[in-house]
């Protein structure tokens, strides 16, 4: 009962954990799990679904021959898109889906490297009530969960803008750096507790890495 999952279910076939907090009906958000299982003998699923569970958007692995479904219900009718990526025994996966507009998702499959495996887009009818983030768990089989976060997307995407490069010698917390370019951002709500996506191709580097993530309070706007 730690964290952000408790048990909302538990009878001899299936263990079943969903998030503490309900998510509003109109938010849009990302849902990740890092999993992994034991076997194949077993069936988890990793789903968003609405309290009356009528509608559900999930990854599982429906028939246990070692491969990601695409599991959907919309008003009770239950259909598939079958065999979209190996689920190997043993393997970190990162699953994820987010509800992109008031009928639209997006859910992909996810290496440890964060290589999209599989990935699905779907339209569903405007859900009408709270939905939750849940695992079903088969008790036969462990399925491990590494971490679980929710993101919040805001009502109102901020616009972002790039200047250019400067060249010149900057020590932050020991480290120099020689190379910067400011990063303006512009939003019509408060930012704080959201991240905030950049587009890192702006730098003109392949392969770049973040070493250190800088904030400068103040300079936000």
């Amino acid at each position: 009962e730690s964290g952000l999952l408790k048990t909302w279910g538990d009878d001899s076939n299936w263990r079943i954990l969903r998030a503490k907090v309900d998510i509003d009906v109109g938010a849009r958000v990302c849902v990740e799990w890092r999993v992994k299982r034991s076997a194949t003998n077993c069936n988890p699923h990793f789903a968003l679904t609405n309290s009356n569970n009528d509608q559900r958007v999930c990854w599982q692995d429906r028939d246990n021959d070692g491969d990601w479904d695409y599991q959907r219900i919309v008003n009770g009718s239950t259909s598939y898109v079958k065999d979209q990526a190996t689920f190997a025994v043993d393997t970190w996966y990162c699953v994820q889906i987010c509800r992109t507009g008031t009928t639209s998702f997006v859910s992909r499959i996810l290496n440890s490297e964060r290589s999209i495996l599989a990935s699905v887009a779907d339209t569903q009818s405007a859900w009408t009530v709270a939905f939750t983030p849940v695992i079903w768990r088969n008790n036969n089989v462990n399925v491990y969960v590494d971490w679980f976060l929710i993101r919040k997307y805001s009502s109102s995407p901020p616009s972002i803008s790039y200047s250019s490069e400067e060249s010149g010698s900057w020590t932050i917390d020991g480290h120099t750096f020689t190379k910067r370019k400011k990063v303006t951002i512009t939003s019509s709500q408060a930012l704080s507790g959201y991240q905030i996506q950049l587009d890192y191709s702006q730098w003109g580097e392949p392969g770049i890495k973040i070493t250190r993530k800088v904030q400068v309070v103040g300079e936000l706007g």
